[in-house]
C-alpha cells in the first residue's frame, strides 16, 4: 500500500469517525438542550433504541481501529487550539461571504 492509499484511507475513515463521534455525543444525553440554530432535532428514540445505536457506533469504532492497525495507519495528532482557530476562521469567512454586501455579487435580491 503506497502513501496515496494511506492518505485516502485516513481521510475517509477520519470523516466516518467524526460523524460517529458527533452522533454518539447527540445520543449520550437525551434531555440535553439542542444547540442547533437551523436544524431541529426531534429526540424520538427510546432508551432501548439509543442503546442499540450506541452499541453499533462502538462496534464501528472498533472496526475502524482494526482497519487502522491492519493497514499500519497512524493517528493524526491535532491540537485543540489549532482546530478551534481553524474552524472559527472558516466559519467567519463563510459568514462574511453571506453578508448583504457579498450576496449582492449574486444579483439583486428578489421578493419572497
Amino acid at each position: 500500500m503506497n502513501n496515496n492509499h494511506k492518505r485516502v484511507l485516513r481521510a475517509y475513515l477520519g470523516d466516518i469517525e467524526v460523524n460517529l463521534v458527533n452522533l454518539w455525543r447527540d445520543l449520550q444525553d437525551p434531555h440535553s438542550e439542542p444547540t442547533h440554530v437551523f436544524a431541529e432535532i426531534e429526540r424520538d428514540l427510546d432508551a432501548e433504541a439509543r442503546t442499540m445505536i450506541l452499541d453499533g457506533i462502538s462496534s464501528i469504532l472498533m472496526d475502524l481501529r482494526s482497519i487502522k492497525d491492519a493497514y499500519g495507519l497512524e493517528a493524526q495528532s491535532d491540537r485543540l487550539s489549532k482546530r478551534a482557530i481553524t474552524t472559527l476562521v472558516e466559519i467567519w469567512t463563510t459568514l462574511d461571504d453571506l453578508s448583504p454586501k457579498n450576496l449582492a455579487n449574486y444579483g439583486p435580491p428578489t421578493p419572497g
